[in-house]
């Protein structure tokens, strides 16, 4: 998330793609199993956006508080304060 925010980095590049993974500790045989498979995982990804679809998130952001509450969207500080005082 950083690279892409952050940085603005094209994580949508191979190269990119590796580099970042093995950062943060991806092996490299899963991560070149998606790049040359892009369905490798989309099965997981389909079944996590049911989920969040289930539960009421449709935004990203989304942030679920407590298992509780939902938080859609970028939003300020004082709407987290009032989200968590709600569920306190």
């Amino acid at each position: 998330m950083d690279a892409y925010w952050s940085e603005a980095t094209d994580i949508g590049g191979p190269d990119e793609l590796r580099r970042l993974a093995a950062e943060v500790g991806l092996a490299p045989d899963d991560v070149e199993r998606v790049i040359g498979e892009s369905s490798a995982f989309l099965d997981v990804v389909e079944a996590s956006t049911r989920q969040a679809q289930s539960i009421g998130i449709n935004a990203i952001p989304a942030f679920l508080l407590d298992r509780r509450l939902i938080v859609l969207g970028a939003q300020p500080f004082e709407v987290f304060r009032n989200a968590f005082a709600s569920i306190g």
